[in-house]
């Protein structure tokens, strides 16, 4: 979804909603966790809002009892701004048509999305609304309830914030996919950042510079929010003072503002004369820098003729740094809900940012892992046909000695009866001699007595 930057650092987009989906101008914030929607008519807003919530016959009252008496309240900050309001749920859509909305004409949509319709706003917000971007789990969440609906397959949420200044460029949005074509170097040109933020997107932060300077002193690093809904760099006190005394030494026409009660610095001068002048923002984040150059830094309001330098002072005992929508403007940042990441790359048409060192994706293969299970397959396969070989000629031996042993059995049993018969033969042949020698002497016998006689 395409995005529309107001006062060069806000970013808007659309949201419909209601029975008629009747559009609304929201902010995505990635520290909130809810949707708040202005109510048409309310006091103080600086947008007027499109959406009554008595007119949308699907929304829907949320109650804080099992009576339903009374509705659930809700008291919302944001930022130097309050919403209180009501719990409803209503139909909402991040894209519908010019004309004849429904339910089949939309995109990105949500039947029954929970959300808080404000009836008491309290401080400046120049939106209809804020839609969280926040990582939690709960089905308050636009996120969560677009992938439990089906609409989105992966809990994936890329900011593609570009410098407004730059007519080439489009900010946009996208929910379950992250949009490699915007990014130098496409899919390679991510980082991979683990979020240590429980309820909000944030890294660790170990040390952050001034040119070659570093202002963020010793420790073991600080929580860098990740906040777009915030307009500044915003960094302690403490180091802000030491940031605006150094860069007053290169321009002495800067001056401080206060707004919300945080210091800003402005320069009587133009931007353009500033960018060979002030040095470059360097952010160390595990184990990579993160470079901003002035011009990725700098922005003016409007016709005035005065640069506005996007630092601004935070309170030393949030013991924070927040990186909002002028850090964000010169990187197509991802939000993985899935796998608790933050990715950070160039944006395509980015001249004043840099990425130096590399934080891999740690759920992706490494490289080389291929040929490892290509050569362990087959070595695995080597050696299951070896083994069968063997086994098959240890078979064939096998079968081979019987065999022998069945035709030796044969040529003995042979032999056997032969000898046997030739056994027989001669006993038949010793009987014969037996008997004629025996006739013999009879007959001798015989004529012995005739001739005694």
């Amino acid at each position: 979804m395409q995005l529309e930057v107001r006062a060069s650092t806000d970013y808007f987009g659309p949201l419909f909603i209601g029975a008629d989906y009747r559009m609304v101008n929201m902010i995505y914030d990635t520290t909130s966790q809810y949707v708040v929607v202005n109510n048409e008519g309310l006091e103080n807003a600086e947008l007027i809002s499109n959406y009554d919530v008595k007119d949308s016959l699907t929304a829907k009252v949320q109650y804080s009892d099992k009576d339903e008496t009374s509705p659930r309240l809700v008291d919302l900050p944001f930022g130097s701004v309050d919403f209180e309001g009501i719990e409803y749920t209503d139909n909402m859509c991040l894209y519908q048509t010019r004309n004849d909305r429904s339910d089949s004409t939309g995109k990105m949509c949500v039947r029954n999305q929970p959300f808080v319709s404000v009836t008491k706003l309290i401080g400046e917000f120049q939106a209809n609304g804020v839609i969280g971007l926040a990582p939690n789990s709960h089905d308050k969440s636009y996120v969560n309830q677009l992938h439990q609906q089906g609409a989105i397959e992966n809990r994936q949420v890329g900011l593609n914030f570009e410098d407004p200044d730059d007519a080439a460029s489009i900010s946009t949005i996208t929910f379950g996919y992250f949009d490699y074509s915007q990014i130098q170097g496409g899919e390679e040109g991510f980082n991979y950042y683990s979020n240590i933020g429980l309820n909000h997107w944030s890294v660790l932060m170990d040390n952050f510079k001034y040119g070659n300077a570093g202002i963020s002193g010793s420790g073991n690093g600080k929580m860098a929010l990740v906040d777009s809904g915030n307009t500044s760099i915003q960094i302690p006190a403490s180091q802000f003072s030491y940031l605006k005394d150094q860069m007053q030494r290169q321009d002495s026409s800067i001056y401080v503002q206060t707004v919300d009660e945080n210091e800003i610095l402005v320069s009587r001068k133009k931007c353009s004369e500033l960018y060979s002048v002030f040095s470059d923002l360097k952010f160390t984040i595990q184990g990579t820098e993160i470079t901003i150059k002035p011009k990725g830094y700098l922005y003016s309001l409007g016709a005035q003729a005065d640069c506005f330098i996007g630092i601004s002072s935070i309170p030393d005992k949030y013991n924070q740094y927040r990186l909002g929508t002028i850090f964000l403007r010169n990187f197509f940042v991802g939000l993985d809900y899935e796998n608790n990441m933050l990715l950070i790359g160039i944006n395509k048409g980015a001249t004043a940012a840099e990425l130096h060192g590399k934080s891999e994706n740690p759920f992706k293969p490494k490289e080389g892992n291929g040929a490892i299970l290509f050569v362990i397959t087959f070595i695995i396969v080597m050696i299951a046909v070896a083994v069968a070989c063997f086994v098959r000629s240890k078979r064939n031996e096998q079968d081979s000695i019987i065999f022998n042993h069945m035709n030796g059995s044969d040529e003995t049993l042979n032999k056997g009866l032969t000898d046997e018969v030739e056994s027989e033969n001669k006993a038949a042949a010793i009987n014969d001699s037996i008997t004629e020698e025996q006739e013999q002497e009879e007959l001798d016998n015989e004529e012995e007595i005739v001739e005694q006689t």
